[in-house]
C-alpha cells in the first residue's frame, strides 16, 4: 500500500512535496552509491550536471535499478545549447543519436526537443536545447520484475 519514496541530493522541503506526491526521484550528481530499486525514475535536468566521464557509468546504475517495466522520465542537455561548450561549468552533452541507443530497451511514451532561445531561473538569456523522455523499461530473456 501507498509508495516508498527514496531522494538523494534534495533539501528537506522538497523531499516533503515529493512524499505528498507520492514520487520517486533520483538525483544523480556522482557514482559513488549503487541506486536502489525503483519503479519510477525522475532526472529532470540533474543529468545535465552529470560528470561527462561518469555518464555511462550512471545511465548504467539508473538502467539496472529501473524495474521490468518501470518508467523513466528526464531531461538530457542536447549539443546546440548554449551551455555545451561553457567550459566554466560541468555538464554532460547527449545526441539524439546517443538517446536512441539508450533507450533501445525501452518503449518510448514521449520524446521531446526543445530548441529555442528563452531564459534560465536567474532570468539570463540562454539557447536551450533540451530531451525530455518519458519511456517504459522492456522486459528482456529470463529477466525478473521488481515488485
Amino acid at each position: 500500500t501507498g509508495w516508498t519514496v527514496k531522494t538523494n541530493g534534495i533539501e528537506n522541503s522538497c523531499q516533503v512535496a515529493l512524499v505528498k506526491a507520492c514520487l520517486f526521484r533520483i538525483l544523480i550528481t556522482s557514482v559513488r552509491r549503487a541506486y536502489p530499486s525503483a519503479s519510477l525514475v525522475v532526472a529532470s535536468s540533474s543529468l545535465f550536471f552529470c560528470e561527462p566521464s561518469a555518464f555511462d557509468v550512471v545511465w548504467d546504475r539508473i538502467d539496472r535499478a529501473l524495474a521490468v517495466g518501470g518508467i523513466f522520465c528526464g531531461d538530457f542537455l542536447g549539443p546546440k545549447d548554449s551551455w555545451a561548450n561553457d567550459t566554466s561549468r560541468t555538464q554532460t552533452v547527449v545526441t539524439s543519436e546517443k538517446l536512441t541507443a539508450l533507450f533501445r530497451q525501452y518503449d518510448v511514451i514521449q520524446w521531446e526537443e526543445r530548441d529555442e532561445l528563452g531564459i534560465t531561473a536567474l532570468r539570463s538569456p540562454k539557447h536551450w536545447h533540451t530531451f525530455t523522455v518519458v519511456a517504459r523499461k522492456r522486459g528482456l530473456p529470463n529477466s525478473v520484475d521488481v515488485p
